[in-house]
């Protein structure tokens, strides 16, 4: 008899490229998977059909666990002793092999710099997975002067991170009015104005790893003495015409995480390992929520939203309702998340009246040191493939990522911290923009959902409570 496919809870790969698999454990998981976890929290898979085994809450996250840890300094030309506090660390290089093992055509010996570029225009995802790569640079390059261009909408997100000395922002929005408005002269001066500051640095070498037409354009008209992309498949629109050195890679599909430090590898050759963190957040939004969040448990975080035009990536809100129920019931503690974007609070309120959880208990987020802060402080996140899962995977918080139409292997998480991934075996995923019957979201159950927290410790199950006073 053939049997209806069932939800399938899938992990990043092993270091290595291997799958590590374990015995069925949980109704309605056809397929559980233990992964490589951080520290204490390395949840046990015990014999068929039993529970996961745990380590008598040692794997639980508390909201006075959210302390600093030792980081080791960069030496740069600032003091970066001074790091900020405030998040589990995670290395910043996931590179288990050799150079060779990851791109095809490195450059033999690494060039000098003492100015570099790095271009990752886009959306919050996108930048907040080239973090690690970037951090990667600074280590091999520590008194350098390293830039980001980005664009307006995520220059919060970078700004201020210790492995860079600026951050050069794109005008696009201001062009893209201004052409919709017919100044095409006001335009035309914004982009000189623009264009004269980024090639007044004199930038060495440029790193593009967006690597579309719009990106590549840029490197070229930074006039750097060496510009590094990637060759097709991974370059786009011709991207790769507009470089001098075109990355080959070994693989012809890897994650974002992988594909943004090979671009890098390729450059610095197999430099040590770092242990820097590519985020931490602010020590004053962490503070601030610490305060709201004092004497409760850590909580799970529910992020039913995306982008607007991505929302065929998203979970049907009353799938997120019930699960808050059944968390709830469960001794967890979970928080309804949202982003400021009027569309998306409707969305998470709707979720939190849906679940019979109190006001209280939906959390808008302004900025993104908000956001960061309360993911660090979490319990556990759940939610579909967007940029605050990628948030929470790097600031060390485990997460449970829903995957319908998107690439698994592409969007894998930071897998250096602890993550199930849950979807529907279909034949038509992945795909780009998803379909009205959605039938890949909508197939994942709560059970799955409920069963892959357990997994790694964060359904409820032995909760300890915060002491009522933040350190």
């Amino acid at each position: 008899m053939v049997k209806a496919p069932e939800d399938e809870l899938e992990a990043p790969r092993e270091p290595g490229g291997r799958d590590r698999e374990a015995p069925v454990a949980g109704e309605g998981l056809a397929r559980e998977v233990l992964e490589p976890t951080r520290g204490v929290e390395r949840v046990q898979l015990s014999q068929a059909g039993e529970e996961p085994g745990r380590d008598d809450g040692a794997h639980l996250r508390l909201i006075d666990d959210f302390e600093p840890v030792a980081q080791q300094a960069c030496s740069t030309r600032r003091n970066r002793e001074t790091r900020r506090r405030g998040a589990q660390r995670a290395p910043a290089s996931i590179c288990w092999a050799p150079v060779s093992d990851l791109v095809l055509n490195p450059i033999s010996v690494p060039p000098a710099a003492q100015r570099i570029l790095v271009i990752r225009l886009g959306a919050l995802g996108d930048v907040v997975r080239t973090m690690p790569a970037v951090a990667l640079l600074r280590d091999a390059y520590p008194k350098a002067h390293i830039d980001w261009l980005v664009e307006e909408r995520t220059r919060e997100v970078v700004a201020g991170r210790d492995y860079l000395d600026g951050v050069v922002v794109f005008p696009r929005a201001r062009l893209v009015e201004q052409a919709r408005s017919r100044q095409a002269w006001a335009a035309l001066a914004e982009l000189r104005r623009f264009l004269r500051a980024l090639r007044a640095t004199e930038y060495d070498l440029v790193l593009d790893f967006h690597a579309i037409a719009r990106s590549a354009a840029l490197a070229r008209l930074a006039r750097a003495s060496l510009r590094v992309g990637y060759a097709p498949p991974y370059a786009r629109e011709g991207a790769h015409l507009l470089v001098d050195r075109q990355v080959r890679l070994a693989r012809a599909k890897c994650s974002r995480f992988t594909r943004n430090e090979a671009l890098v590898r390729a450059v610095i050759g197999d430099e040590p390992h770092p242990e820097t963190p590519a985020l931490v957040p602010v020590a004053a939004a962490c503070d601030a929520l610490r305060a709201r969040l004092v004497g409760e448990p850590a909580p799970v975080v529910l992020h039913p939203g995306s982008s607007l035009v991505a929302g065929h990536k998203r979970w049907p809100s009353e799938r997120f309702a019930e699960l808050a129920r059944a968390l709830r019931d469960r001794g967890s503690h979970p928080v309804i998340a949202s982003g400021p974007a009027v569309e998306e609070r409707r969305l998470a309120s709707r979720v939190c009246e849906a679940s019979g959880l109190a006001q209280d208990r939906l959390i808008v987020t302004q900025r993104f040191e908000e956001l960061a802060a309360l993911l660090a402080a979490s319990q556990a996140f759940v939610g579909c493939d967007s940029g605050p899962l990628h948030v929470a995977s790097l600031v060390g918080t485990p997460v449970v990522q829903l995957v319908g139409p998107t690439d698994p292997e592409e969007n894998e998480p930071w897998p250096e911290t602890p993550s199930r991934r849950v979807s529907i075996p279909l034949a038509c995923r992945p795909c780009r923009r998803g379909c009205v019957a959605a039938a890949c979201m909508r197939g994942i159950g709560v059970e799955s959902v409920v069963g892959a927290l357990a997994s790694m410790g964060a359904a409820g199950e032995r909760l300890r409570v915060v002491p009522t006073a933040a350190r």
